[in-house]
């Protein structure tokens, strides 16, 4: 008997049971866990989310210095530590997001995965563990820059800058960085440096990247 067993699992942050889950790891894996939960730092990744909320994601981390004041900000009526999706439409329209409602919708539900009808603060947070992954897929897409032109970015501008206008079409950008053989997810970077969102980045834009250089 052979074939391959596939399952999904998903609960809300607040109902992880971590004594199950250290359990699990060493009767299907033979690996004794002995670090504290507290110590555990909890990743998404971004095979894990829809698109909604990756675009979403990015916009609230242009809006915010980090996800919990992005929150607060949202939940600035009643100030109760829930959010319901009527807030998250009317927080997100009041901070300039365009997205339709039914775009809103899918976001709110993911954020919600227990169904209880609000996202609390803790559930909120998964956003913290997604954003861990996007950056995560800058430090590796700078590490590929270095290998290929060096530290200096400058190159790679004059690289995919082909017809010296200052901008990059996402196309520009996609044909680049094929060209070059770099298959992660470039569309991310892109989008992540495309600070004010116009679909076109700027040098002053890419040069962003230089905070994920190797040290």
């Amino acid at each position: 008997i052979g074939g391959v067993f596939e399952c999904t699992y998903v609960c809300a942050p607040e109902d992880r049971n971590f004594a199950f889950r250290k359990q699990l790891c060493f009767t299907y894996c033979y690996n004794k866990v002995t670090v504290p939960e507290a110590q555990v730092r909890w990743w998404t990744g971004m095979g894990e989310a829809p698109p909604e909320v990756i675009h979403c994601l990015l916009f609230l981390r242009k809006k915010a210095p980090d996800f919990d004041a992005a929150f607060a900000m949202l939940d600035c009526v009643d100030g109760n530590g829930e959010l319901s999706l009527c807030e998250l439409i009317q927080g997100l329209e009041s901070m300039g997001y365009e997205e339709p409602k039914e775009v809103i919708t899918v976001v709110f539900r993911y954020m919600d995965p227990d169904g209880g009808g609000t996202i609390s603060e803790t559930e909120f947070k998964v956003l913290s563990q997604l954003w861990q992954e996007v950056e995560q897929c800058a430090f590796e897409f700078v590490a590929f820059l270095n290998r290929t032109f060096g530290a200096d970015l400058n190159s790679y501008w004059d690289y995919i800058d082909e017809d010296g206008d200052g901008e990059l079409s996402p196309e520009e950008w996609y044909e680049a960085v094929r060209k070059l053989g770099y298959f992660g997810p470039s569309r991310i970077v892109y989008s992540l440096i495309d600070d004010d969102g116009s679909g076109a980045v700027t040098f002053d834009e890419f040069v962003e990247l230089k905070k994920y250089m190797p040290k």
